[in-house]
């Protein structure tokens, strides 16, 4: 790769754009409006499709947090109403097999516990009380047990714990000749670590030690509460998506229980385990291979699972394909074949509920047939897959608009969907007629409120040719008072991943800089999501290289529409995006502003300070750094620090362990010695994901330190 600027010539295509709806409003949104702001999440369809519960999230301005409560509607009825009121946050809700009862997650006594909510009528109890809390629950096909994943310690191995801190502490006092009784004062402790991962973004402090295990606790209607849970698996690695078999005598999950897992990132098996607890663990796939997410069918006949093929060379973007195997092992059959796009995929976007949501795979009732999301071209679309079938089927087609989660009860499905201008509401259609878009019941109307009858800026489709040929799918937001014999600046947004996908979903971000007067462009460049194998895998060994020419050609595209001011263009984007944002800046002097947010900035010690350290040194480059360490240098913004002449927004988190805060520092600090126009803003006590998940007032925050930079430069 040459160090050098290069010039690139760009020829364009015919272009193809859909209406952009434009109305007055009176009062632009602004990064203020997220403390109005509602989201519903984890819906799900009682078993026999007459009832609907979900979480409702809602902002609370004065702790500065976000409130989760269950709200349940009754289909057949007009009204929705609280399932739950308590302050602490309840989420994971799961219907009981017969559909009499609730079990939650609760924060209310002894932080994250399961309770259970009796449907004929009562307050919700306690079942579990483990230390360190239990995660979602997943009722037995009976309805007797529940089960659960958990760091939590057995009885026995607290006291052992306690056992050797109490020794450990004799063993000080005796050396430092102190008798009983005396008070004794010491430093901190020193962390000691042997495994490779030993950080997580998210997490402000390091790994803990326990691994995740399975536990069963008993959910008849009888006896104390709450009760004793017994742990069914063992051993030093961690026991992930669990779920039941039909007959209730095991529980599948997905992991790497072999020494050395830490290393061998890019396997995973399926297992099962039987819930009386004295069994070892049964190995169900074979070979070198990505097995996860296991879904038995409710006839308890097959056992369906997400997955790809292992290679001794990664790709660095690979397919989610979906397989299928009896439900007690044997031979694996590919379901998803010839559908040359991810199974259970999405849309990136900053308006998914903050506290987590629902599924995006799952079995039809009759056991015939496995449904799921698949992101298709700028849309997340329901596809399914019969298993007497031979393709994949898309059962919507909508042009616009983006499908988060649904769930299937009955002959129904609810769906958690948006437009361009409409935050995610959840709607209700027969599972028959999805295809008819116009037939669907919106079930919830969150953000009316807020939104009233004003019409948000749509988004423009556009496809352009890039430098090589290659086709780049695309979008405009443009004002909502846009005038088309107006010049107006424009800010070329980047997403991150590098394999992810912008599309139309409804995105606050884009719309807050629409309405305040900004021409927003958002691409999917090549290594993007949504379109196949060989398109997300062309930046293999080459990111960041040919998608930043696939940026700039969707600049120049966007100049020759006539109303944009080619003096007054900006650029951002956050993590993958945060990365280009930097790159392009070193590059060329075309922006007269840019905002890079949690970038990565310098790749040598990025590997070696990140939470997935092996995995991006497997998948994105051809050596490990102290075999080459040139490439690592050579694909490094930091590398050409000296060729920037944009003045730089630089945002960070503290606790950001996905792209560490170094990364920012080291770009930052190299700037301000040369005396070229820089910005740095740290967040103290956020993560990588602080822009979807952050705290609503460094959420509000970050957007205005974005929305004032480009305001200085660009208005």
């Amino acid at each position: 790769m040459s160090l050098r600027k290069s010039l690139i010539t760009v020829l364009l295509a015919p272009v193809l754009l859909s209406a952009c709806a434009a109305s007055p409003q009176a009062e632009p949104l602004k990064a203020e409006s997220l403390w109005h702001w509602s989201w519903a999440a984890d819906a799900r369809l009682s078993p026999d499709g007459e009832r609907l519960i979900y979480v409702r999230t809602e902002v609370d301005r004065e702790q500065d947090r976000y409130r989760t409560s269950l709200w349940i509607k009754h289909l057949e009825q007009g009204r929705h109403r609280p399932l739950t009121t308590h302050e602490a946050n309840d989420r994971n809700p799961r219907w009981s097999p017969d559909g009499e009862r609730i079990a939650f997650l609760s924060g209310r006594r002894d932080n994250g516990q399961i309770w259970v909510i009796d449907m004929q009528g009562g307050e919700a109890r306690q079942l579990t009380r483990v230390e360190g809390g239990a995660g979602a629950p997943l009722w037995s096909p009976d309805g007797e047990k529940i089960a659960f994943a958990s760091r939590a310690l057995t009885e026995e191995e607290r006291e052992a714990r306690r056992e050797e801190s109490r020794e450990a502490e004799q063993r000080e006092r005796e050396a430092r000749g102190l008798e009983s009784g005396q008070q004794m004062e010491s430093a901190p402790e020193p962390v000691v670590i042997e495994g490779l991962r030993y950080q997580a973004d998210g997490r402000a402090d390091y790994l803990p030690e326990d691994p995740v295990h399975l536990w069963t606790v008993s959910a008849e209607d009888d006896g104390d509460w709450p009760r004793r849970a017994t742990r069914i698996t063992h051993g030093d690695h961690d026991h992930g998506n669990p779920a039941w078999s039909g007959d209730g005598d095991y529980l599948y999950f997905s992991g790497l229980l072999e020494e050395d897992a830490d290393w061998r990132l890019r396997e995973r098996h399926i297992y099962r385990v039987a819930v009386d607890g004295e069994q070892d663990p049964e190995q169900l796939t074979e070979g070198r291979r990505n097995r996860g997410t296991p879904r038995p069918s409710p006839d308890g006949e097959w056992i369906a699972f997400t997955g790809s093929e292992y290679r001794d060379t990664p790709f660095s973007y690979t397919l989610t394909e979906l397989y299928v195997m009896p439900a007690d092992g044997g031979e694996e059959r590919l379901l998803s074949g010839d559908h040359d796009r991810g199974v259970a995929d999405g849309t990136s976007g900053d308006m998914s509920a903050p506290t987590g949501g629902g599924p995006r795979l799952q079995w039809a009732p009759d056991s015939e047939s496995i449904w799921f999301t698949t992101a298709v071209d700028g849309q997340t679309q329901l596809a399914r897959r019969s298993l007497d079938g031979d393709a994949v089927e898309q059962l919507t087609s909508y042009q616009a608009g983006d499908l988060a989660e649904f769930s299937i009860g009955g002959d129904r499905i609810s769906l958690l969907w948006s437009s361009p201008s409409q935050p995610f509401d959840v709607y209700l259609a027969d599972a028959g007629s999805l295809a008819q878009q116009e037939d669907w019941q919106r079930l919830t109307r969150l953000n009316d409120s807020i939104l009233g009858d004003r019409e948000l800026p749509g988004y423009e489709e556009v496809w352009y040719e890039s430098f090589d040929g290659l086709d780049i799918q695309g979008w405009v937001i443009r004002p909502d008072d846009f005038d088309p014999g107006r010049e107006y600046p424009a800010i070329l947004y980047v997403h991150g991943g590098p394999h992810a996908m912008y599309g139309t979903t409804f995105f606050h971000e884009f719309q807050t800089l629409a309405d305040a007067g900004y021409v927003v462009l958002i691409t999917n460049p090549r290594g993007s999501s949504g379109y196949g194998h060989e398109f997300g895998n062309i930046i293999q060994y080459e990111y960041p290289g040919d998608d930043y020419k696939d940026l700039m050609a969707g600049v120049d595209w966007l100049l020759e529409q006539g109303y944009v001011d080619a003096d007054r263009l900006g650029v951002t984007g956050g993590s993958g995006g945060g990365l280009l944002t930097a790159w392009t800046v070193t590059q060329t002097d075309r922006f007269a502003a840019a905002a890079a947010q949690r970038s990565v900035l310098n790749w040598h010690s990025f590997v070696g300070t990140a939470d997935m350290n092996l995995f991006f040194v497997e998948a994105w480059f051809s050596a490990p750094p102290w075999e080459d360490p040139m490439q690592y240098l050579e694909r490094s913004p930091l590398t050409y620090v000296d060729q920037v002449e944009t003045p730089i927004l630089l945002i960070h988190s503290e606790e950001d362990w996905r792209t560490p805060l170094e990364q920012t520092r080291q770009f930052y600090a190299q700037l301000r010695m040369q005396q070229k126009p820089a910005r740095m803003v740290i967040f103290p006590e956020a993560s990588h994901g602080l822009s979807r998940q952050g705290p609503p007032s460094q959420r509000i925050q970050r957007l205005n330190h974005i929305r004032e930079w480009f305001d200085d430069y660009l208005q």
